[in-house]
């Protein structure tokens, strides 16, 4: 990456968002805005909230699950 100007650029990571910052009305806003957002949905989750609990809960507990599965021997013919 090249700089154009000649001023100065932050550094990265400097403008990060830290939420012991925010201030109790800023919380109880986004408390109130999330509570909204779930109303409105109907109770449901958002689709790419659910996508993503899903791809972590396999990644995180598939090849266990899959391992013990695999390990069992297979059931004798009757």
């Amino acid at each position: 990456m090249t700089v154009t100007s000649g001023a100065p650029q932050p550094a990265r990571g400097s403008h990060r968002w830290d939420p012991v910052e925010m201030t109790e009305a800023e919380k109880l806003a986004a408390q109130r805005e999330a509570q909204h957002d779930l109303a409105a949905r109907g109770r449901r989750p958002a689709q790419e909230n659910l996508q993503h609990y899903l791809a972590h809960e396999r990644l995180a507990h598939g090849p266990a699950v899959r391992r013990a599965t695999a390990a069992r021997p297979a059931p004798a013919p009757p």
